[in-house]
């Protein structure tokens, strides 16, 4: 099987999709015969492996032109990108992507025994209609897709009354190097790490640290708008003496943070257009490093957090309902929190990124 990963985004950014990609494809390289086609840019190999904690080989990345001269462009990536449909040598082989545009023009150029793969995360219309017919279209023409959630998957399959049945669910995964480890665990302070933007729920968080209040240490950027915003929002309700700003941490430190954390993890989380599709990474990272989750109810989330068995859930947006549960939670001996933790750990070992690369082979395979 020839299998090319196409990601026409420059590395590294840092952000959970390309935590994603990168691991996922990483996976799949070690189990055939695969190339992640990236835009041609400065990209320090070294760097992008110490990052992710990977190990990723220099001939399996394949860069493609996305600028000649001063001009920089989607179609130029596109024009170098059909040279590989094109060479005779990948007659067989399968081009996947997640980049719905991308998805679109291998849809378009693809020769008679190459296949299309699309893995869903989102439904892109949702943030802009222009898109309803070409997402339609690949949904419907697609040789196979994925998708990371079966609430998603249906989603999709009622917003554009398809029925989608060449597909499969492929959770994210989560690197789990790491014995299970008991902990001791401490309610004067919570851990958050992740974005710094408050719509994104962060200021239910800081919303649920008034009331409370108990001190707040986040791991982010501390740079940018959203980090300013974050600090003028925490001047204004007077609760800058609650937060402590720990920095950025890379990926491998990541793990390593969250493998001594003893504080209960909240996802903090607003309901909105995207609350059906999204099930964020960090909490299959939580997890895996023997953390309890405290999490919004949302039904992707809801597939992987069962409530009062390898974690908890509180109802989205409800800052009574997460300081009720978290209340509850404090109730709880110490043994019990850690029987949840290791039930969590547990339900991870099936959701690393090699026990992902390995459900998309066996699906790929049905397609030769």
């Amino acid at each position: 099987m020839k299998l090319f990963y196409i990601y026409p985004e420059q590395i590294p950014q840092g952000n959970a999709r390309e935590i994603a990609i990168l691991n996922t494809f990483f996976e799949l390289s070690n189990m055939c015969d695969a190339k992640l086609v990236l835009p041609q840019s400065p990209l320090n190999l070294n760097e992008v492996n110490e990052k992710f904690a990977l190990k990723l080989k220099a001939n399996d990345i394949l860069f493609v032109r996305k600028r000649i001269l001063f001009l920089k462009s989607n179609k130029i990536f596109n024009f170098f990108l059909k040279k590989i449909i094109n060479n005779y040598s990948n007659k067989d082989a399968i081009f996947y992507t997640r980049h719905l545009k991308i998805a679109k023009f291998l849809l378009e150029n693809k020769i008679s025994n190459q296949k299309v793969v699309f893995e869903v995360h989102e439904c892109f219309t949702l943030g802009n209609k222009a898109l309803y017919n070409m997402e339609k279209e690949i949904l419907k023409d697609a040789d196979f897709i994925f998708s990371h959630n079966i609430s998603t998957l249906n989603e999709l399959r009622k917003f554009f009354d398809l029925q989608i049945t060449n597909s499969a669910v492929v959770y994210n995964g989560c690197k789990q190097d790491y014995d299970f480890k008991k902990k001791d665990f401490d309610f004067s302070s919570i851990n958050y790490y992740g974005s710094f933007l408050l719509w994104k729920g962060l200021d239910l968080m800081l919303d649920f640290a008034l009331k409370t209040r108990i001190k707040l240490e986040l791991y982010g950027k501390n740079s940018g708008n959203s980090f300013i915003n974050l600090k003028n929002t925490l001047k204004e309700r007077k609760i800058e003496c609650l937060v402590c700003f720990k920095g950025m941490l890379p990926q491998k430190e990541v793990v390593k943070s969250l493998i001594k954390n003893n504080t209960i993890l909240i996802i903090p989380s607003v309901k909105s257009a995207y609350s059906l599709y999204s099930t964020p990474l960090k909490l299959f990272e939580y997890m895996a490093n023997s953390n309890v989750a405290l999490a919004p109810n949302f039904p992707p989330v809801a597939e992987i957090i069962k409530d009062g068995k390898n974690g908890f859930l509180y109802e989205a947006g409800d800052e009574k309902s997460l300081e009720e549960k978290f209340n509850y939670i404090k109730t709880l001996s110490n043994d019990e929190l850690n029987k949840i933790s290791k039930n969590a750990y547990k339900s991870m070992s099936e959701n690393t990124w090699k026990n992902r690369a390995r459900k998309i082979i066996k699906e790929l395979e049905k397609l030769n």
